[in-house]
């Protein structure tokens, strides 16, 4: 939330001398009704059930809120009255592509989580970029070019990155199984084991002449005594 409010202060220092438009408080309200909902979305799965049936419906919603804030962020491309200008062009790119890439890295634990923002921004911003009346200038086509080649390296190594996750946890699993079996099976040999020793204990008899009562002290199991009746 801290990045998302230090990057639109950026922005409006950026778009400060560029002339204003009406889209600019309606895209701040966005931007503000999305961090709202993102944060709501965090406090309720704190409040909701942690039982592993329902974390797919958690997983989705985030993906959801995530999706939304890349839209708006793409959708600042258009808060410029004119992209045309060369400066302005280079910096909103920069900021753009600067945001996006360091929320995939902060994503990088759910692939599609943050491909669902990439796109939202790419879609905005190349919408914008191709209304343009004037052909791209060099910069920004090298730009996209950069851009277009650290996503593929990106995701090359996020699914890297995501397999070894896979192998860890299924590895977690494994060892928890299998300590989980140990503690099963030791459970199993002491009853064994008490059973046995109780079975000891009851097949003790007392030899006792007749007219003599038998007292078995088989809880402790102490050797047995006869006493006179």
């Amino acid at each position: 939330m801290t990045a998302n409010a230090l990057a639109a202060a950026l922005l409006l220092w950026i778009l400060a001398n560029v002339g204003a438009t009406p889209l600019r408080p309606a895209w701040l309200g966005a931007l503000a009704l999305m961090l709202v909902l993102r944060a709501a979305l965090w406090w309720r799965h704190r409040q909701g059930p942690i039982a592993l049936a329902a974390q797919q419906g958690w997983i989705n919603g985030y993906r959801a809120v995530i999706a939304l804030q890349g839209l708006v962020w793409g959708a600042a491309a258009w808060l410029p009255a004119d992209l045309g200008d060369a400066q302005v062009q280079a910096a909103m790119l920069f900021l753009l592509l600067g945001l996006t890439f360091g929320a995939m890295t902060l994503t990088l634990f759910d692939l599609s989580a943050a491909l669902l923002f990439a796109g939202g921004v790419a879609v905005m911003l190349i919408w914008r970029l191709l209304a343009l009346a004037q052909p791209l200038p060099l910069s920004t086509q090298v730009a996209g070019g950069v851009a277009a080649l650290l996503l593929v390296i990106w995701i090359v190594g996020a699914r890297r990155i995501d397999r070894d996750r896979q192998v860890w946890a299924a590895t977690r699993r494994a060892e928890a199984a299998s300590a989980a079996g140990a503690r099963a099976a030791q459970k199993m040999l002491q009853l064994i084991f008490e059973h046995a020793r109780a079975s000891r204990c009851l097949a003790r008899t007392c030899a006792c002449s007749p007219g003599t009562a038998c007292r078995w002290h088989t809880p402790a199991c102490l050797p047995t005594r006869c006493a006179q009746g």
